[in-house]
């Protein structure tokens, strides 16, 4: 994923672990979703979950899921609601 100046310092980790550790999130997602960069967001409504937990079933991109991927999901209750 293309980076900004300002969210590479950020990935860098020069902005303190929880900036670095949330965009790291973001980015899995991103990479889950086949994002290629961030946008811009002038405003927004958010139900912020675990999104790297949700990146964790579409790697590396869009896919069907498998039986597999529906069992190990089983264990994560937040995603099967």
């Amino acid at each position: 994923m293309v980076l900004n100046k300002e969210l590479q310092r950020i990935l860098d980790g020069k902005e303190g672990k929880l900036r670095q550790e949330a965009l790291k999130s973001l980015i899995k997602y991103g990479d889950a979703m086949g994002a290629e960069e961030f946008v811009p967001i002038t405003s927004a409504n958010s139900a912020f979950s675990a999104m790297d937990v949700v990146a964790l079933a579409f790697p590396p991109r869009r896919r069907e899921l498998t039986q597999e991927d529906i069992f190990n999901l089983a264990g994560t209750p937040h995603l099967l609601r």
